[in-house]
């Protein structure tokens, strides 16, 4: 009866790897998410919140010594004492120019601990275990999304400092009446996870419009346009769009008036799990998938089969998209991921021509007419 058991051999080898391989995985997702724990810890320090939200508070700080400043117009004469109109104009360029070319904050994403912590992690479990092996892990559409990643903090930056500024002045002048402070009372865990909460859920609800309505959609597809998800696709997204996002995300914080260390915290976490699974990596989660959206259920969401169409909305936490009915239970599919639109501009090249000005053809792709509409 051994020569049965030999048959078997190779099976039970491959079911111990497939073993060990979850269990590295297991292991490698505990210590992701503990560091993005103490990430989001250290952004909730004085030094952080002075870093992150010195422009708001009309502080100076040591450290916004190295952010870029332009002086607006020419040297006025003596003379010539700038109204209080002039002045007013001058501090917001000032304030829009320094939130645009903000160095400090750029420096803090490029090297800060987030960044290579995830992208390491990513790339290992892309090396490990691909949902696209034949693709090459420094491939074209990589390289189209490195631009990616350098082109959207100013653009970012650009919405954040005006649209979002607009928002908050506006509340506090006739909406200030129905600010909660409650939550300022509770304890810190109950903050971030009310905070997390109240983000993701946002997150979500301008998902769905972002695929429901035909403008917006539009811009949304400049995110769904990628055919070769990398950590780095979660950086192709057209700046219009994220005035969507923040409306729904900034009224809710300033009804609760939740505080920036908060902030800071949650953008951590959120930001840098979702470049995670937008890797090119072959995992559900096993029973997590029930809990967080996975690289498998979001590579689902960025297929262009009819099947997968408008489904697996959520940002970090999946149970949005099971509430709703909006979670596609095919848990073991990788389809391949794009949108069918043949005018789309696609990066094809490595110049550095085509490297720098295709992300400019695609965010002006939404007001072209030659664009082919793709049902939704």
């Amino acid at each position: 009866m051994a020569f049965p058991s030999k048959i078997r051999e190779p099976e039970a080898k491959a079911r111990d790897s497939g073993l060990r391989a979850i269990r590295t995985f297991s292991k490698a997702v505990l210590v992701l998410l503990a560091s993005l724990l103490l990430s989001a810890s250290a952004a909730i320090s004085p030094a952080a919140i002075n870093s992150h939200f010195r422009l708001e508070t009309g502080g100076t700080t040591a450290n916004s010594r190295t952010a870029l400043h332009l002086e607006v117009g020419p040297a006025t004469a003596l003379s010539q004492t700038p109204t209080s109109g002039q002045i007013q104009v001058r501090a917001s360029i000032q304030k829009l120019v320094s939130r645009i070319f903000d160095l400090d904050s750029l420096r803090n994403m490029i090297f800060g601990l987030p960044l290579w912590v995830a992208l390491a992690f990513t790339l290992a479990m892309e090396r490990i275990i691909p949902a696209a092996p034949a693709r090459k892990l420094l491939s074209i559409g990589f390289a189209h999304d490195i631009v990616w990643f350098l082109y959207e903090p100013a653009l970012h930056a650009l919405v954040s400092a005006t649209y979002v500024g607009i928002l908050a002045k506006i509340y506090r002048l006739h909406f200030s009446y129905l600010t909660f402070s409650g939550l300022a009372t509770k304890p810190a865990w109950m903050r971030f996870m009310v905070a997390l909460l109240l983000v993701d859920f946002g997150y979500w609800v301008q998902h769905v419009i972002n695929h429901k309505v035909p403008f917006l959609w539009k811009l949304h597809s400049v995110h769904h346009s990628q055919q070769e998800l990398n950590f780095f696709s979660d950086f192709r997204y057209h700046p219009l769009e994220y005035v969507v996002r923040h409306t729904f995300i900034t009224i809710p914080f300033l009804f609760l008036a939740v505080n920036p260390p908060v902030i800071a915290a949650v953008a951590v976490v959120k930001e840098w799990y979702s470049r995670f699974y937008h890797g090119n990596i072959r995992t559900n989660l096993g029973p997590l998938k029930y809990l967080l959206v996975t690289p498998q259920s979001h590579r689902v969401h960025h297929s262009f089969e009819e099947r997968h169409r408008d489904l697996n909305f959520g940002a970090i936490f999946s149970f949005w998209d099971f509430l709703f009915r909006t979670q596609y239970r095919g848990f073991d599919e990788y389809p391949a991921t794009g949108i069918t639109e043949e005018s789309f501009p696609r990066g094809q090249e490595l110049s550095l021509k085509s490297l720098f000005l295709m992300p400019w053809r695609q965010m002006l792709y939404p007001f072209s007419r030659n664009q082919e509409p793709e049902a939704r």
